[in-house]
């Protein structure tokens, strides 16, 4: 029998030739890119709703509403280590730079870093709201998150300590940084904030982020492909934008090169660039569809076609946040 989710694609991650898609089947499924067919099928006891690769390719992380996060080995999807703690769901998991370390977050409005065995060696305590991003800074001394409280916050991955904390008015899983420090952050007034030297803490971290108008609706998902320059985002008025990222100038600046609708199949929750630069996105069933930037047309190959069930306007007191600007 076929190997297929049976629902919603909550998250979806690339490494090279393989595909990993979470569902609200509480399946993780890993695919063959080229052949888009599925190799391995594992599960949590709960949705799962978040997944990441290792930089090296090996590993593979899940983050899953049973509040826990699982270490997979690939391409076999053996389970190699099971990271408890959070006391509720998981939203968000990465990896660090050296595949060692890796960090989650969770609606218990905490982020913790866990070595890949398994073992917790940082819980950091700060956000007032749900954290629902995160990511690693280049040299993997840093973590940041960001939260329905409102804030993104820089993380001291060794002592735990809060290093940097600008307050924005976010929106879910909208974060991502580039190696040089220059972090990218949706906000749910469909902007992208963009922060130079997010990393750096302190005085040298930019007090002044400039925004980018990307959608009139909120900016509901954002994924990055430093290697091609390219930064992509999914909004609330269902359309999908692909930027080509200038760090030529004093800021980093942000032009769009192509922007489609979705299709109704596809939800705005879930996106990856993948290596010739095609975009990998979730769907409401079965299997993943692929948007192709040259040709612009969309792939939905074994995805059920039928009408997206996301919320497109989600004003809710979970993920609703009014705008602001301090630096702390």
């Amino acid at each position: 029998m076929p190997i297929h989710h049976q629902g919603p694609i909550n998250g979806i991650a690339s490494h090279k030739s393989t595909i990993a898609t979470a569902g609200c089947d509480n399946h993780l499924i890993l695919w063959d890119r080229h052949t888009r067919s599925a190799l391995q099928l594992v599960h949590h006891d709960r949705p799962v709703n978040h997944c990441a690769f290792s930089p090296d390719g090996h590993w593979l992380v899940s983050a899953s509403s049973d509040c826990t996060a699982r270490v997979w080995s690939v391409p076999e999807m053996k389970l190699q280590a099971v990271l408890t703690d959070h006391t509720d769901d998981v939203d968000r998991v990465a990896f660090s730079p050296d595949n060692q370390t890796i960090a989650t977050c969770a609606l218990d409005r905490c982020v913790r870093i866990f070595t890949r065995q398994g073992q917790c060696l940082h819980t950091l305590h700060g956000h007032t709201g749900n954290v629902l991003s995160l990511t690693w800074s280049h040299d993997g001394r840093h973590v940041i998150t960001s939260s329905v409280d409102g804030t993104v916050r820089t993380w001291d991955a060794q002592s735990g300590a809060v290093v940097q904390c600008t307050s924005l008015a976010m929106h879910r899983d909208c974060a991502a940084m580039t190696t040089a420090g220059c972090l990218f952050c949706g906000d749910a007034h469909g902007r992208i904030a963009i922060i130079q030297d997010a990393c750096l803490g302190g005085k040298k971290a930019s007090a002044n982020p400039h925004f980018h108008a990307a959608h009139p609706g909120g900016v509901e998902k954002i994924a990055l492909s430093e290697a091609q320059g390219l930064l992509v985002s999914l909004g609330h008025d269902r359309t999908l934008a692909v930027w080509h990222i200038d760090h030529s100038t004093p800021h980093t600046t942000l032009t769009e090169i192509s922007r489609t609708e979705l299709p109704s199949t596809v939800r705005v929750c879930a996106a990856t660039v993948l290596e010739d630069g095609r975009i990998a996105c979730g769907t409401v069933d079965k299997t993943y569809a692929v948007y192709d930037l040259h040709s612009r047309q969309w792939d939905l190959s074994g995805a059920v076609s039928k009408a997206a069930t996301d919320a497109v306007s989600d004003t809710s007191a979970r993920h609703h946040i009014e705008p602001a600007l301090t630096v702390l």
